[in-house]
């Protein structure tokens, strides 16, 4: 049977691709032209069409390029179930990793809300329920970085003793009791959202230590500094927004 010739614009645009992906997968040797002329005009047969199909739809599910060429060149059925289960595996490490990622989008877009309800150095009461937290001992002497590249994401950093003091852990919202070692503890909580360059926290801080003076309001327990989106958005002046709470006697 005689297969039908085209040229790369032709058969790049039956596979709904761009020709420079042809030339590419002919590069790496993963879909080649039946014939390169000496002008170095490229030839494909129509029913290559099927090899980019495969290509696209194991592309789909995930797979790199690199592992498609192997597994069209085994060309053996036990080695492809191997391949696929495989990438059902990391499918399914890809999707927690997505369902960790839209809590944390969800988290920020719910803090984000509440503080543009509220503004900026305005002092509420906040009733919470207990919460779960994840929390890690600042070992580091010197300067305190918390943002992504130094801890992955955030809530914020606890002070357990003098407030003037530095930070003694990072806390992370957990998923459950299970997955915790630290609790919020359910309670009335004062809270102020500040907005100030991350070398001043302390300024923030003493600012609602005498604000708690002023109100006559007596805490006890921690103090929690969250952080608020600063690692998804740049705010004016190269400040950082964070939330800080104590909870009420």
């Amino acid at each position: 049977m005689i297969q039908d010739k085209l040229g790369t614009k032709q058969f790049a645009d039956m596979c709904k691709v761009e020709k420079r992906t042809l030339h590419y997968y002919d590069e790496i040797d993963l879909l080649k032209p039946i014939e390169v002329n000496e002008n170095g005009y490229r030839t494909y047969y129509a029913a290559q069409f099927e090899t980019m199909s495969m290509i696209k739809a194991l592309q789909s599910v995930g797979m790199s390029l690199g592992d498609i060429k192997r597994l069209m060149k085994a060309n053996d059925l036990l080695h492809c179930k191997i391949v696929l289960n495989n990438q059902i595996a990391l499918l399914k490490e890809k999707q927690e990793e997505l369902k960790k990622a839209e809590e944390i989008l969800s988290q920020t877009t719910e803090q984000l809300e509440h503080y543009l309800e509220i503004g900026c150095g305005k002092f509420f009461i906040e009733k919470i329920q207990d919460t779960y937290l994840i929390t890690e001992e600042i070992q580091e002497e010197g300067p305190l970085y918390v943002n992504y590249l130094t801890n992955g994401y955030t809530l914020g950093v606890i002070i357990n003793e003098e407030v003037s003091s530095r930070p003694q852990y990072i806390f992370r919202k957990a998923n459950s009791i299970n997955d915790s070692n630290a609790i919020k503890p359910v309670g009335t909580y004062a809270c102020i959202y500040q907005s100030v360059p991350n070398g001043k926290v302390a300024e923030a801080i003493n600012l609602f230590i005498e604000l708690l003076s002023l109100k006559q309001i007596v805490t006890e327990g921690p103090l929690y500094i969250d952080s608020i989106a600063n690692d998804f958005i740049r705010f004016p002046d190269e400040k950082c927004l964070f939330k800080l709470s104590m909870k009420c006697e």
